[in-house]
């Protein structure tokens, strides 16, 4: 549906793009004022809410670990008392929606089609303050600059501000932009809550409520409803990867999103399982943890060198602990415990319990010299293979044994648990072949319930769909051809969320690089990316769509190390700000694809 006036006739694409481009004194009044510090102070404000204050660096005296999972009270609270009213101080009405936050800054003709500027304000538990929040700091910012520079756009200006973009608590990626553009049903609805332990909570409708359910099931935008089908959507984020701040650019105008493939594995169930106590009269409990990295799933590399997964690292060691040992009941493992894990989070920090056994003192002290042996030889291994590691990662201690670590029958659960540990490695090796072709995979979760099944979340992603398929039915081929000997396997079907690789608007990203040069914003490069954004259910709706990256150091994201520099951000804040300012006068409608 095209509304509103059209570009003048017999232009071509150059001289459209040049029209777009050419400076004004407006624009440049607009993102004159942005000011990245100011924006970084923001976000060390909003991080504070329900964050972990970590140890200060140089540059940043007071950062955090946030912890606001979407519709928990944190999420709530920042929503209600730093977004909404930073919304209101930039002229904006604000709209309240139990999954977004709806600025609405009025342009001069109301029957143009709307702009849209969005991104989410959920996070992982100890994540990183950058993540999401700096595009919606950064669109206030865009339009508060607006107002003080006295620029009234052409179509209105809406700031959407997502919850539910992260998948860490209903495993279930970007449902806050999917209500707001389609509208949720009832299979998204019933998303339950997944705990450490593999539990259920409530489902998606039950934490709404029934009012606003019935609000999370209509979308906002389209014909007949709230709000015009937007013109264009935009979006900017922190890289979380490190393609730009190795090749040196400061902007990233993205071409193409990754998608993944993701299941819930579960291994087990055919037989329920109850705890056993030792059987033996000699036993000791000791702990292994080992100290991985967490970052973004999608966004970092295979591979020892770009990878610190915690969880790979521990079920390595454990492999070669329990090498051989298929019918030993002396070496009983608990559960596998990542901190803070999450389906899109590389795991980090790991650990696990074992309860060694034996009839004998000497037999139990040669089983443990045995268990520090193999801890040895693998942490000799990372220090001399992986680049992110100083000192061995993996440390062994003694375990009280009044401690809440229920063990099962070695017998009978460690089939169960080599399978589980070759899933892992499988996961790593596969997609370590596909790297080439861009495509990651992460084991992120792991969990074991009361009667010994375990879960796990399988994320395949790929630039290119053929290849992410293939390495995701090379994984599911393995183990039913080969590995069901050990345990009975369930993949399951696709979890909501499972989706194809997206294309962004090619006009707007080339309409993007000119003004980001003509304005002298700073050197900008056309890239893809390989983590979600909520842009993506844009232009699956067929929006014209643009995504915009500034560096992060190291590519750390989901992690409170992540830092992206002052300068950075208000490089890419101008960005998004010239390209609001110019899509907003843009009488073009629809706006070309090529």
């Amino acid at each position: 549906m095209a509304t509103g006036r059209q570009q003048p006739a017999g232009l071509s694409s150059a001289e459209i793009h040049e029209s777009i481009a050419a400076s004004d004194h407006s624009a440049m009044d607009v993102i004159a004022s942005i000011d990245g510090s100011e924006i970084e102070r923001q976000l060390i404000e909003l991080a504070s809410i329900g964050g972990e204050a970590v140890e200060p660096l140089p540059k940043q005296p007071e950062r955090y670990a946030t912890n606001r999972p979407a519709l928990s009270e944190n999420d709530q609270i920042a929503r209600e008392n730093f977004i909404r009213p930073l919304m209101e101080e930039a002229g904006m009405e604000v709209i309240e929606h139990p999954l977004a936050d709806i600025g609405v800054f009025a342009g001069k003709n109301p029957d143009l089609r709307p702009l849209v500027l969005a991104s989410h304000t959920d996070t992982v538990p100890r994540g990183d303050m950058f993540d999401g929040t700096y595009g919606v700091l950064s669109s206030i910012a865009v339009v508060k600059a607006m107002k003080e520079a006295g620029f009234i756009p052409d179509r209105d200006i809406i700031v959407a501000s997502y919850t539910g973009e992260e998948s860490y608590r209903f495993g279930s990626a970007c449902f806050g932009s999917k209500s707001v553009l389609y509208g949720l049903d009832n299979d998204d609805l019933a998303l339950r809550e997944t705990f450490d332990d593999g539990s259920k909570g409530q489902s998606l409708q039950e934490i709404l409520g029934e009012e606003s359910t019935l609000i999370a099931r209509e979308p906002l935008f389209g014909e007949g409803k709230r709000f015009k089908t937007p013109h264009a959507v935009m979006e900017l984020h922190v890289e979380q990867d490190v393609k730009l701040e190795r090749s040196g650019y400061d902007i990233g105008v993205v071409e193409k999103i990754a998608a993944a493939e993701r299941f819930k594995v579960k291994i087990g169930g055919d037989e329920p399982l109850l705890p056993e106590p030792a059987q033996h009269p000699y036993r000791q409990y000791i702990r292994i943890d080992t100290a991985g990295q967490s970052n973004h799933s999608g966004a970092t590399d295979m591979g020892i060198h770009s990878r610190a997964d915690g969880l790979v690292w521990t079920s390595h060691v454990l492999e070669d602990i329990f090498k051989g040992r298929r019918d030993s009941n002396n070496i009983a493992m608990g559960q596998i415990q990542i901190a803070e894990a999450s389906m899109n989070k590389i795991p980090g920090n790991t650990g696990v319990e074992l309860r060694i056994s034996a009839d004998t003192a000497e037999e139990m002290e040669a089983l443990i010299r045995e268990v520090e042996g193999k801890v040895k030889n693998k942490n000799r291994q990372l220090v001399d293979e992986s680049p992110l590691v100083d000192e061995g990662p993996i440390n062994l201690s003694v375990a009280s044994e009044d401690n809440e670590t229920e063990f099962f029958d070695p017998e009978k659960i460690l089939p169960r648990q080599k399978t589980a540990l070759m899933l892992i490695k499988a996961v790593e090796e596969i997609c370590s072949l596909y790297a080439g072709s861009g495509v990651v995979g992460t084991i992120g979760t792991y969990s074991m319930d009361r009667q010994g099944v375990i879960g796990l979340s399988l994320d395949v992603r790929g630039m290119e769909k053929a290849s992410r398929d293939m390495a995701s039915e090379q994984i599911r081929r393995t183990f039913e051809n080969y590995f069901q000997i050990f345990s009975d396997v369930d993949f399951g079907e696709k979890l909501i969320g499972s989706r194809d690789p997206v294309q962004l608007n090619k006009f707007i990203l080339e309409s993007l690089l000119k003004l980001i040069d003509r304005y002298e914003i700073g050197s900008a490069v056309a890239m893809e990316s390989r983590a979600m954004h909520d842009v993506a259910n844009a232009a699956d709706a067929g929006i014209a769509s643009a995504l915009l990256f500034v560096p992060s150091r190291g590519g750390i994201a989901h992690d409170p190390e992540a830092y992206t520099h002052p300068d950075y951000l208000e490089k890419g804040a101008r960005t998004l700000g010239i390209g609001a300012v110019k899509l907003s006068q843009f009488i073009n409608d629809p706006i070309p694809e090529y």
